[in-house]
Order: structure tokens, then C-alpha cells, then sequence
């Protein structure tokens, strides 16, 4: 009985110990990645506003499962990839935001950004996640891996659209 008490205490201290440390971790989270173009507004807005155009730079994309709306861009402009869906629920003249979703998921929100001082080139176009949990302890801890998880697919992409852009 004793070794069973001790192992019970060990555990709730265990767990209490790694909770107050996952509260030293922040709620929200960025992940953000960022990229120049050499092109003028013009060229790299029309590439990132139009849901059609990603297949042309996103890294994710894999056209045998591939479900757009009909509306290309703006608000309510989605494309389904798989199990993915992205929806865009917002748009100025220089960002989109919309949600990323896999499955029964809380959405992910997104917000690709495309930032220019005037007409001419270059512009930079940055891409951002932004996750909130709970105070729980395995959510404040996943978050850590989020950057390693998200940011190679969206430097990739990002990749992709700089070339894009720059060889028209």
C-alpha cells in the first residue's frame, strides 16, 4: 500500500510540476514566415488572392483531390485538398486571411500578407499562423513543435511563389 501511495503522490506531483512549467508558456502563438519578391504588387497580389492560383505555388497541393468553390477569391473562396480545407473568411487589399481545417480540428487561422511601400518592386509577402490553446499542459507543449511542423511546408511555398512571380 505504501508503494502504491508513493507512486500516486509521485504522479500528481509529476503532473503539478509540468503544469506550472507549461504556464510559463505563452497562449498564442506565431508562426510566420516571410519572403521578397522582385516583382511589383500587381504581379504577386493576383497569385495569393486567387484560390485557383495556388496550385501554381503551394507546396500541400495535390490536384487528384483537389475541390475549389466557385468563387476564386474574396470572402467564402475555399479549396479542399484531401482531408485540408481552406476557407478564407477575410480580405483587405494587401492581406487574405482564412481558416485551415483538417478534418473535426479546430480551424487554424492564416493570413498571408503582401506588403509593398508603392507600385514598384520588390514587395514582401508574409505568411502566418496564428494558434491559441487551453492551459493545458500537452497543447502548451505541442505548440513548441508548431514552427518545425508548419515552417518548412510554408518556406517551400513561399519558394515556390517568389519563382512564380519572378518568371513572369
Amino acid at each position: 500500500m505504501k508503494i502504491f501511495k508513493l507512486a500516486l503522490i509521485s504522479v500528481v506531483g509529476l503532473f503539478i510540476v509540468i503544469t506550472a512549467m507549461s504556464l510559463l508558456l505563452p497562449s498564442t502563438v506565431i508562426i510566420s514566415r516571410a519572403i521578397n519578391v522582385n516583382q511589383p504588387f500587381n504581379v504577386v497580389y493576383p497569385l495569393v488572392s486567387n484560390v485557383h492560383q495556388w496550385s501554381k505555388w503551394m507546396d500541400l497541393y495535390d490536384s487528384s483531390n483537389v475541390k475549389t468553390s466557385g468563387i476564386t477569391s474574396g470572402k467564402g473562396a475555399y479549396i479542399s485538398l484531401g482531408d485540408l480545407r481552406i476557407e478564407i473568411f477575410d480580405t483587405t487589399n494587401h492581406s487574405i486571411s482564412a481558416n485551415w481545417q483538417t478534418g473535426d480540428n479546430k480551424p487554424l487561422p492564416g493570413k498571408i500578407e503582401v506588403i509593398a511601400n508603392d507600385t514598384s518592386a520588390p514587395v514582401t509577402v508574409q505568411w502566418q499562423f496564428t494558434q491559441t490553446v487551453k492551459w493545458y499542459p500537452w497543447q502548451k507543449f505541442a505548440t513548441i513543435v508548431s514552427d518545425q511542423a508548419l515552417g518548412p511546408t510554408m518556406e517551400k511555398s513561399l519558394d515556390n511563389l517568389k519563382k512564380l512571380a519572378e518568371s513572369e
